[in-house]
């Protein structure tokens, strides 16, 4: 099945309108990553309820949302792991806010913005920052917000704590939810844990917790898989540039991207050599550098000034099997532990630079190999095609970038005729497209996407699913019960081995489950 996420409204549950489940759980149990270390303990007794659990981000961010009816309050834990972001806790806060108030928060009235520290019951203190909603939409809203941020391990622990009409009496009831927030970064999930995780989650969800799998449900297709066993290739979202390089005992371990377009870069291992990694950067220096040469001066300056301290070695310049010149370096780094050796090669032309990194535990385990850098082709003029821009809008789009990725999958849209599957390509790049704008906030070009989609290829039915999501999130059940109609008549047409989403379970459909009629026809569509 290729998986489908539907538009979605903010993750950390800034809604008033939030579906009620009351799932059932035990008076504590600990919220879990499926496939990485780390856990938060959440306690349920004293008149708690769990309205709803997802699992979101490719199976690496699980939320569990609770409410307390006679208080008053809403409370979001999430966990969220993801190399090699979260480093410290302010950067856990920085990063998770940064995609929220980009996105739909910006278009709604806050006020009372604050930062500050909070003790905790086991000692130490987490980064918090709160703010009212004043209104949405033009709605009056009043509702105060804060967030709690704890990192370690690149795995953020998440509080989120919301109640209306929020006054100075409730203050202590916030500050004790505060205080006793427990992130336990070094607990090992039991099967237990995993288990009850698995009792919360839909069941598409719940069978990464089952199986273990590396991607859930609500992750996208990927086009232009990389074969990370046999070649590292390195390009950018709009500006020309490609650059490969041979290696076929490497395999990636982590891709990254620059929302300004302007870096993509690629980290990768040797499995056959405990000495060997690999980092590399094809990226538009400011300024730009006119050769290799200059581009390798002009990183070593600026690292220089950052304060890195590593020792040159050697230099030298190298023409790869294709001609291409590298300008090379050798460095060590007395500092960096068993990597402390490495060398280092640039390429530069027009205004395009990149920098290969092989890390290796002694001098002469660098001169053993330099096919990686000798395999290397470059075409500075090549232009990006579907897969090129695909890859690089996902890149961002698992690094919580949506904002970033949606113009990216929208420019795919056109190349999708270039390539050998026009039909199939074009829907996944609009599908893709439109979730990331709803991610991101942007639900009007989000629907705009999907109506100009059906304008070309009316039989394809998530683009009607989009818009009935869009539809629910907006609180229109009539025109939601449409779309859906509309959906479900198609379901024939999916792409081979895709289903439909169960709208039963969609964080946007069931914001409409208090709309009796409307939920009856949501609960009479056949089942995929």
């Amino acid at each position: 099945m290729l998986p489908h996420r539907c538009v979605a409204a903010l993750l950390l549950s800034a809604s008033l309108s939030c579906a009620a489940q009351s799932t059932p759980a035990p008076e504590h149990f600990r919220l879990v990553l499926p496939n990485a270390p780390g856990a938060i303990v959440i306690e349920t007794s004293g008149g708690w309820v769990i309205d709803h659990a997802t699992l979101t981000n490719k199976g690496k961010r699980p939320v569990v949302q609770l409410h307390h009816e006679k208080l008053g309050f809403e409370v979001s834990y999430i966990l969220d792991h993801d190399p090699p972001y979260y480093e410290t806790d302010e950067a856990c806060l920085r990063d998770t806010l940064r995609g929220l108030e980009k996105g739909k928060l910006s278009t709604w009235s806050m006020s009372a913005r604050k930062t500050a520290t909070h003790p905790l019951d086991n000692g130490g203190s987490i980064p918090v920052i709160s703010y009212r909603i004043d209104a949405i939409e033009g709605k009056p809203v009043d509702q105060q917000n804060v967030f709690g941020f704890r990192a370690e391990d690149h795995t953020c622990a998440t509080i989120h704590i919301s109640r209306a009409n929020f006054t100075v009496a409730d203050q202590p009831v916030l500050d004790a939810l505060l205080s006793n927030f427990r992130f336990e970064p070094k607990y090992v999930a039991t099967e237990e844990d995993r288990q009850q995780m698995a009792k919360l989650l839909p069941p598409a969800m719940a069978r990464l917790y089952d199986k273990g799998l590396s991607e859930a449900a609500d992750a996208g297709p990927v086009p232009a898989r990389q074969d990370s066993r046999q070649s590292l290739t390195f390009s950018l979202a709009s500006h020309p540039g490609y650059l490969h390089l041979d290696a076929p005992n490497f395999v990636i371990s982590e891709l990254s991207a620059k929302p300004n377009g302007k870096e993509f870069g690629i980290r990768a291992e040797d499995k056959t050599l405990s000495h060997a990694g690999f980092l590399g950067f094809l990226f538009l220096p400011e300024p730009a550098q006119p050769n290799a040469e200059a581009c390798r001066e002009w990183m070593l300056r600026h690292e220089g000034k950052g304060g890195m301290k590593s020792k040159v070695l050697s230099r030298s310049t190298i023409k790869s099997d294709s001609g291409v010149e590298i300008a090379m370096v050798d460095l060590r780094d007395d500092k960096a532990g068993a990597f402390a050796y490495q060398r280092r090669g640039f390429i530069a032309q027009g205004q395009l630079c990149a920098d290969l990194v092989l890390f290796a535990a002694n001098e002469t385990m660098l001169q053993s190999d330099q096919s990686l850098f000798t395999s290397a082709t470059f075409h500075p003029d090549q232009k990006p095609d579907f897969f090129a821009k695909m890859r690089y809008a996902k890149v961002l789009s698992d690094h919580h970038a949506d904002v970033a990725a949606a113009p990216v999958y929208e420019d795919a849209i056109k190349d999708a005729d270039q390539t050998p599957e026009p039909l199939k390509w074009r829907r996944v790049a609009a599908d893709q497209a439109s979730m990331a704008y709803g991610m991101a906030g942007d639900l009007k070009h989000s629907r705009a996407i999907n109506e100009a989609a059906i304008a070309k290829d009316p039989d394809y039915p998530l683009y009607y699913y989009n818009l009935a999501c869009a539809d629910a999130e907006a609180g229109d059940a009539k025109a939601a019960q449409s779309h859906l109609k509309q959906a479900f008549n198609r379901r024939a047409n999916v792409i081979p081995g895709e289903t439909l989403p169960d709208p039963r379970t969609d964080d946007s459909i069931l914001k409409l489950k208090g709309n009796q009629e409307f939920w009856q026809f949501v609960q009479s569509l056949p089942k995929s």
